[in-house]
C-alpha cells in the first residue's frame, strides 16, 4: 500500500504537537483531498500550502476518516475554531471493537464535522495527527460530504 505522502513523516515529537485540527484555525481552506483509503486528509490553504492530517493507531487497529459533513461551510471560509469532541463506542464493522471520534471546524458559514473511526480488538487507541506540509501523491478531491 502506498503511503500517499511525498515526504517522510516528521519526528514523533513534532507529530504529537497537535492531535486535533487546531492548526487550521485562522486559515481559509480552498480544497480538500484524501488518499484512496481515507487515512489522510490534505487541506489546501488560501496561501497555497497543503497541510496533512493522518488518522493513525497502533499495530493492530485500523483508523480512518469515515465521514465529513458540512464541507460547503468549510471550503472558501476562514476557520474560526476547532473542537475535539471525543470518542464514543459504536457498532463494530471491521474488528471486535469500534469507536467514533468527532471533530468540528467552525467558520463564519457554519460548521464542518469530521468523523474518525478506530476499529480494533479492544486494546488499541486511535488518533489524528497533524503532519504539517506534506502533499499527497495520489490525492482524491473531496468535493461533497461523505
Amino acid at each position: 500500500m502506498s503511503s500517499g505522502l511525498t515526504a517522510p513523516y516528521p519526528s514523533y515529537a513534532a507529530r504529537q504537537s497537535y492531535t486535533d485540527f487546531s492548526p487550521l484555525v485562522g486559515q481559509t481552506v480552498t480544497a480538500l483531498h484524501a488518499d484512496p483509503e481515507r487515512y489522510r486528509l490534505c487541506f489546501t490553504l488560501e496561501d497555497g500550502r497543503r497541510v496533512v492530517f493522518v488518522a493513525e493507531g497502533d499495530c493492530c487497529n485500523d483508523v480512518w476518516f469515515n465521514h465529513i459533513c458540512g464541507l460547503d461551510a468549510l471550503i472558501g471560509h476562514p476557520v474560526l475554531a476547532a473542537e475535539k469532541k471525543g470518542w464514543i463506542d459504536v457498532e463494530a464493522t471491521r474488528q471486535e471493537v469500534e469507536e467514533a471520534g468527532y471533530f468540528t471546524l467552525y467558520t463564519d458559514h457554519g460548521c464542518c464535522d469530521i468523523e474518525v473511526r478506530n476499529s480494533h480488538n479492544g486494546y488499541y487507541g486511535g488518533s489524528i495527527t497533524y503532519l504539517g506540509e506534506n502533499g499527497l501523491t495520489e490525492p482524491e478531491a473531496i468535493t461533497e460530504d461523505f
